[in-house]
């Protein structure tokens, strides 16, 4: 499913600095269910890609449902293609938690525009929403291959999840993450506390859901853009689930009397709670709300939008980039002092000498017993090296090295019978064999076989030390 390697250490902030294979830059914003990071990912070629990686926090891989449909909810959410929707582009588990890599949009969310100084515009408001309705149609229609619905239900369309890029496009986030919550008994642990009041009535039922519940909610965020406040307020979980459930959002007339007529019945439209009577679609809703307000208070350009960031949210995103470059150049540091620092080879320890073995010539001590003849030295050094070549990236060569060191190693052994005739036990072999081959001479009474056992016998341990 994803890396299961050991946790990369943590910095002094508590940040990890990789999950899976995403180097971790920042913290973006944290909430009840995972903390979303903005992380890169650095290819082969030095081809570096930022993204937006939302990590769940770790207790939440106790519990394997919420893991599996976590998993394959993020994979049906890949499937989604639209401007108007924020990409996932891979899901996994790493040691610090499950998690889901979603395309970076630099901007801010709906939630924090409402939350701003400003207040949005009527014209704004709207193309924030009929964009945000747009993604979520293209996911309600997403098809299988044999051009049946899939039946994707977000379950979560609320501000939070409505992100507003700086090219004054809204994008729809965060489907596939609100169906693992509810296996897990959300509203006991309150990690969705306050998206309560974005519930649909049947949600609030517990019945069976379909596209009509996120066509609710997006009906309460435009009764709330609209009306410039909360429909449920910020009252008790159990009081909100309890007047959702039961009672009928007022019409926006009643709290905000210059809304238009027209804008106020395509808002109660998708607030009906009989599911019969409500809009049937995110496309029905849009296509209502568009001329409602083309007809009353106009809709704005995403030129207009872009401005709108720029001058309102500018401020915010240059500390973001300023951040965001101070992080990019501390991940570049890390790389370049792993890369720079050599890489330690521990040397083999033959038990018999206490020493690091070397690919070196071998000679016989005189305080060695007999038997461990150059021969025998040579087999045990040649079976040694070819076991570290057959291991790692060097596995093939190392299978034809190995062929020829063993060939070597018995040649060695069999020519070590002549050890015991050298000419003086304390002589180097290697000594005896330069001394022998130097004097030896064409027709000599020397006796020729003695001496040209150590002689081979060095030239195998050269090719061996080669």
């Amino acid at each position: 499913m994803g890396d299961s390697s050991a946790p990369s250490a943590p910095s002094s902030t508590g940040i990890p600095d990789r999950v899976g294979r995403y180097e971790i830059l920042l913290p973006i914003a944290s909430g009840g269910m995972a903390t979303v990071y903005l992380a890169r990912a650095v290819g082969s070629s030095g081809f570096v890609t930022e993204v937006a990686l939302k990590l769940t926090h770790a207790h939440l891989r106790m519990s394997a449902e919420f893991a599996n449909d976590l998993v394959e909810e993020g994979k049906l959410a890949a499937r989604i293609r639209h401007r108007n929707v924020v990409s996932v582009i891979d899901v996994g588990d790493d040691p610090h938690g499950l998690y889901l890599v979603l395309e970076y949009i630099e901007g801010d969310t709906l939630a924090g525009l409402i939350r701003g100084a400003d207040a949005i515009p009527t014209p704004m408001a709207a193309r924030l929403l009929l964009d945000a309705l747009a993604g979520l149609h293209a996911a309600h229609e997403l098809r299988e291959d044999d051009g049946s619905l899939v039946g994707v239900v977000h379950r979560d369309f609320t501000p939070q999840n409505i992100l507003v890029g700086a090219d004054g496009v809204a994008r729809l986030a965060d489907f596939g993450i609100a169906k693992a919550a509810t296996r897990i008994g959300h509203t006991r642990t309150g990690m969705i506390k306050g998206k309560i009041a974005y519930m649909a009535p049947e949600q609030a039922h517990g019945l069976p859901l379909d596209r009509r519940c996120d066509v609710w909610a997006a009906g309460v965020v435009a009764w709330e853009l609209f009306a410039g406040r909360r429909l449920h307020g910020h009252g008790d979980d159990l009081a909100t689930m309890l007047k959702v459930a039961t009672l009928p959002p007022p019409l926006l007339g009643s709290v905000s009397p210059e809304v238009p007529v027209g804008i106020e019945a395509a808002v109660a439209g998708a607030l009906e709670m009989r599911l019969d009577d409500r809009f049937p679609t995110a496309q029905a809703f849009s296509k209502a709300l568009a001329a409602a307000c083309r007809a009353t208070v106009g809709v704005a350009e995403i030129d207009e939008v872009a401005a709108w960031m720029k001058q309102h949210v500018g401020p915010k995103l240059a500390a973001r980039r300023k951040q965001v470059a101070g992080a990019r150049a501390l991940c570049d540091e890390k790389e370049r002092t792993r890369r720079e620092t050599p890489v330690v080879v521990e040397a083999t320890v033959d038990p018999r000498r206490g020493a690091p073995t070397e690919l070196l010539p071998t000679v016989a001590s005189a305080q060695e017993p007999r038997q461990l003849t150059d021969g025998v030295s040579v087999m045990g050094r040649g079976w040694r090296t070819a076991r570290s070549l057959a291991v790692g990236p060097r596995a093939i060569a190392g299978g034809g090295i190995l062929a020829a060191l063993l060939i070597l190693s018995v040649a060695a052994w069999r020519m070590s019978t002549g050890h015991r005739d050298a000419p003086t036990a304390g002589t180097p072999v290697a000594s005896s064999a330069l001394a022998a081959s130097s004097t030896a001479v064409p027709g000599s009474s020397a006796t020729p076989a003695a001496p040209a056992a150590p002689t081979h016998r060095l030239r195998a341990n050269a090719a061996i030390a080669s």
